[in-house]
């Protein structure tokens, strides 16, 4: 597959425009200013004075368990666009265009959502009359555009997307809970991050102060013979080599080793007794080409379940229970996670597929081929979700589900209020880790999400 063949996911409108509404609090100051205009810059300084943070958020007066969620920006522009996962569609972006306060520099855009829902943000002020870069071009020059738009400075929780840009994050009252707290922030120092380049074992180990956690050990594995790629291997604290432990393969795992410090932050679940210990390696995507093509189209549970799996035999002491080895992936990533537990149940018999680009005709295809009626899936599990904003995927994971189910796999089907978004990923991934590899302390039930979201 070469970069003018690969299959384009599919771009279509919402079904549904996005839920603009009407903030009182802002309602009432453009009103002062309509009528007492010459108060411009005063009426501008009491409203910043009475909001201490952004998003504004408002109790919706006319629905009940709904908000209003105002955002809200001030500087010099032309004009702002508001990008908000999934909630911006890309095909009107009329809708996405923040309103000025009249005789100020504030722009303000409200939505009436849900109290469960979660998403990242950003802001892209255009300075002049010209035309916004976002609206020149490709619809990859919007994509780029819109992934490059400035946080919030209002909003200190911030996420960082695939192509490394830091994003505000909004979460209302109801949306699932990191269960330690909040998504625990790392400095790269404790992190490991200067310790990735190392070329063999050992040469990530590393005594990084985290707080009270005991960071373990950071192996940067360069086998090119053997892998074919750039691997990391985290070992907790927690885990013996005398005995074998379960393993989770986390792909784009320069991703989540890199920008969202993964290892720490489920070392801290393993430390709490949320989930059991286990090594974690992550997989190197190799960018953007090489991961169209490997987890697209491609047998790439394959390689898993072969050169990587009897690599991390011959050096680890991985479990030898399919159940015990967990692939984690998100959208290709989560395809590919999906039809390696179809392909190889016999080899890794759990995963974790969120939001997986179910557009693509080939999982069908191998799902069909399945005689359902052996139950060849049996024994196998997987924790599969999408949010509910995702207006392509959502509809497809229904069928999916229930053909796995039919062929035997244990499925935890999961819908989140929110998008294609690594702010709801990963929050959720606890939930679904302590599903799958619980702890003596795991959370009953659903874990971090709101009773009512399994199916």
């Amino acid at each position: 597959m070469t970069a003018s063949t690969r299959p384009t996911p599919p771009k279509l409108p919402r079904p549904q425009r996005a839920p603009l509404a009407t903030s009182p609090t802002l309602a009432a100051v453009h009103q002062r200013l309509l009528e007492r205009p010459q108060l411009a810059s005063q009426l501008q300084a009491q409203l910043w004075q009475q909001v201490t943070s952004t998003p504004l958020l408002e109790a919706d007066p006319t629905q009940e368990g709904k908000y209003l969620v105002t955002f809200l920006w001030r500087g010099a522009a032309h004009s702002v666009l508001l990008f908000v996962n999934r909630l911006t569609d890309e095909k009107n972006l009329a809708d996405s265009y923040m309103r000025r306060l009249p005789g100020t520099d504030t722009w303000y855009l409200t939505y009436r959502m849900d109290g469960d829902w979660r998403a990242s943000y950003c802001f892209l002020p255009a300075p002049a009359a010209a035309q916004a870069p976002w609206l020149q071009g490709s619809q990859v020059r919007l994509r780029q555009a819109l992934d490059g738009g400035l946080p919030d400075p209002g909003n200190p929780v911030t996420c960082t997307n695939r192509r490394g840009f830091v994003q505000s994050v909004v979460s209302l009252p109801l949306a699932p809970a990191w269960p330690l707290g909040e998504w625990p922030v790392f400095s790269d120092d404790a992190a490991g991050a200067g310790r990735f380049d190392g070329g063999g074992l050992g040469a990530g180990r590393g005594d990084a102060d985290a707080g009270r956690l005991d960071v373990g050990r950071l192996d940067a594995i360069v086998d090119l013979e053997a892998l074919g790629r750039q691997i990391w291997v985290y070992t907790p604290a927690l885990i013996d080599r005398a005995q074998s432990w379960p393993v989770l393969l986390v792909l784009d795992g320069e991703v989540w080793l890199k920008r969202h410090h993964l290892h720490l932050a489920l070392a801290q679940l393993m430390d709490a007794g949320l989930i059991a210990p286990a090594y974690i390696v992550f997989i190197d995507s190799g960018g953007t080409e090489q991961r169209w093509q490997e987890l697209g189209d491609s047998d790439f549970g394959g390689y898993l379940s072969g050169p990587l799996l009897n690599w991390l035999k011959t050096h680890y002491a991985i479990s030898p229970k399919p159940a015990e080895r967990v692939v984690i992936g998100q959208s290709l990533g989560a395809l590919t996670v999906l039809r390696t537990l179809v392909g190889y149940p016999q080899l890794i018999g759990s995963g974790i597929s969120q939001s997986a680009s179910l557009w693509q005709e080939v999982f069908f295809g191998e799902l069909n081929a399945l005689d359902a009626m052996a139950r060849p899936l049996a024994g196998s599990r997987a924790w599969i979700e999408v949010g509910s904003q995702e207006w392509i995927l959502a509809p497809l994971q229904p069928k999916a589900v229930c053909q796995l189910r039919e062929a035997g796999m244990q499925v935890k089907d999961m819908v989140y209020n929110g998008g294609h978004d690594y702010a709801c990923w990963r929050i959720n991934l606890a939930s679904a880790l302590m599903h799958l590899l619980p702890g003596p302390n795991a959370l009953p039930g659903p874990g971090a999400y709101p009773a009512g979201n399994i199916a």
